[in-house]
């Protein structure tokens, strides 16, 4: 049997056996999904971003360009939310009404659009925003679903610049056959749970997926789990029987390292029984003499879902010594809590209880994301609500060095309009350049020239246009070079453009010029990263083949941080690897 539990918040899948046997009736939990963040709150949200923005920003006449992605995510989504879910509670029942003379297929192609009688008003810095009558249609109401019923395991849809995520009900599903270790002819039955599984789109994706199970949808989906959870306790707290014992859903890693690798060993299997017993890794060691940190990361599922980096400390000058053992004791209670107490030596760290299987997979970029805008957050609610200078240069930092340029960009702007002279525009039109919005660059680009003018200012104009007006593109150029005669990269690219002209001599020099420039700061090591590329073409151009391949593999790795230090990571002592 597949529960398929889809609420507000969540689409929990989960795969059980029921069966008989010499005690009678049995039933047994065999797999449930990785955590999803998917619900018909995403639905919502979806037809929030797809439908009724762009009707929102029609009226005034705007595009999202005209907002930055925390305005629309934080202040005008938001505001969409509620109109949102009327209009998809009110064409669902349209829908149920209307499917006994139509088929979907017919319903979801029509045109007809239903309304609210309620307008939504927005404050922003552009005004007030106001749609007098927010609309779907059948056949929008169709086109959201069918982001969420996608069976060709495609990557989740984006909105907002890529900030926001729509996953299909099919991940999750994969996810829990994929536990069980059961192709999808082998499940009998479906049973529908939730608010959510109302939706008729939603029911026939699934059903048609599973064509040889029979489908069980209760009378009432949204009282379901709340009537199975009476009965549950009954049973437990009445005759201190379990009816279904809840499993793991993820394995639980420990992340060690092992020769130059760091590799993550299981702790807890996914599949395993609620709740533990106290279990304990004790074969655990330093992988240097005089290490004076450890750290034990631990992840659920795989590396990049870290959920808690343990760290023990030796303020000893000596730090630990190769042989200090190393004991981890861990246990799930029965409210699927991980409790881990740490010890090295003499020293012991007690975690605080982690909640392991309601986290999405992240990557490192995503949790040092989160973890700045939350403390961004604290900070302005420290503030009363205000950013402060020292809270937005912080947030800036970490979206420059993490690689997310379009957040680094307006996170620029919002610090120049809020503090002028704290940003420089030439970085803001940097950022917005790295991030493709070419008509901002711009924009701030032109603002840096008028307000201070420098040969980079000029170079990264001219570098707008390199692929699109030539004109302009040499006129910049030229601009950075009276600016400042040794600007290495627009001596080297004004020199290949003299070349093409045919006045090679003049070329030869520039390029020449701009190799002796660069090649005496590569000596210095003084080089900056992003002049490595540029120098090794140069160097190429000057037929200095072997020289531009040392350059570029002389250049800085571009790694982002890391949730922990490897170096800081603990080794077994055995290959035996047991718990007890």
């Amino acid at each position: 049997v597949l529960v398929f539990d889809f609420g507000a918040g969540t689409c929990d899948i989960s795969i059980l056996e029921v069966g008989s046997d010499f005690n009678g009736v049995y039933s047994k939990n065999i797999a449930i999904s990785r955590f999803e963040k998917l619900g018909g709150n995403d639905i919502d949200k979806l037809i929030a971003v797809d439908v009724l923005l762009p009707q929102l920003l029609k009226s005034k006449d705007l595009t999202t360009d005209d907002f930055r992605t925390r305005e629309i995510e934080e202040l005008i989504i938001p505001a969409l939310l509620k109109p949102a879910e009327q209009l998809k509670i009110k064409i669902s029942e349209a829908i149920s009404l209307q499917s006994t003379t139509k088929t979907l297929t017919q319903l979801a192609l029509g045109e007809d659009s239903f309304s609210l009688g309620t307008a939504v008003e927005v404050d922003t810095r552009k005004g007030r925003l106001e749609l007098l009558e927010p609309r779907l249609s059948f056949k929008e109401f169709a086109g959201i679903n069918s982001i969420f019923t996608k069976t060709n395991g495609v990557l989740p849809a984006k909105r907002i610049e890529n900030s926001v995520e729509f996953v299909s009900i099919f991940d999750p599903i994969a996810s829990a056959l994929k536990k069980a270790n059961l192709s999808k002819n082998k499940i009998d039955y479906v049973l529908f749970v939730g608010g959510s599984s109302k939706n008729i789109f939603i029911q026939k994706a699934v059903a048609d997926y599973f064509p040889d199970a029979t489908a069980l949808i209760p009378q009432d989906l949204q009282a379901h789990v709340s009537s199975g959870a009476a009965i549950h306790s009954l049973i437990y707290n009445g005759f201190g029987k379990n009816v279904i014992q809840p499993i793991s859903s993820e394995p639980i890693m420990l992340i060690t390292k092992n020769g130059y690798i760091d590799t993550a060993e299981p702790i807890v299997e996914a599949g395993t029984i609620i709740p533990t017993d106290i279990k304990a890794i004790d074969n655990l060691h330093p992988q240097r003499e005089g290490q004076e940190v450890i750290e034990l990361p631990i992840c659920v599922g795989n590396k990049n879902r870290i959920l808690y980096n343990i760290k023990i400390f030796n303020a000893d000058k000596k730090g630990f010594s190769l042989s200090t053992p190393i004991k981890l004791e861990f246990e799930i209670n029965s409210d699927k809590m991980l409790l881990i107490r740490a010890t090295a030596g003499d020293k012991s760290v007690m975690v605080e209880p982690i909640s392991p299987f309601t986290n999405r997979d992240l990557s490192t970029k995503d949790v040092i994301r989160y973890k700045a805008e939350r403390d961004f957050n604290l900070e302005c609610e420290d503030n009363g609500g205000e950013p402060t200078l020292a809270a937005l240069k912080k947030l800036h930092k970490t979206y420059d060095a993490i690689g997310l340029e379009l957040k680094a960009a307006e996170t620029l702007e919002q610090i120049s309009e809020l503090f002028p002279a704290s940003a420089s525009f030439n970085n803001i039109g940097l950022h917005y350049s790295n991030a493709g919005k070419k008509n901002k660059a711009l924009e701030y680009y032109e603002k840096a020239l008028d307000q201070s003018p420098s040969a980079t200012t000029a170079f990264n104009l001219a570098m707008q246009f390199k692929y699109t007006d030539n004109s302009q593109y040499k006129l910049y150029l030229e601009k950075a070079l009276k600016i400042n005669p040794k600007h290495s990269i627009s001596a080297y690219l004004m020199g290949k453009i003299l070349i093409e002209e045919g006045q090679v001599e003049r070329g030869n020099q520039l390029i020449e010029t701009a190799f002796q420039n660069l090649n005496q700061k590569f000596e210095a090591k003084q080089l900056n990263s992003w002049e490595y590329g540029w120098f090794s073409s140069c160097a190429k151009d000057l037929g200095k083949d072997e020289l531009s391949k040392h350059i570029m593999d002389s250049a800085p790795d571009s790694d982002s941080e890391k949730m922990y230090n490897s170096e800081n990571l603990s080794r077994f002592q055995n290959k035996d690897r047991l718990i007890n």
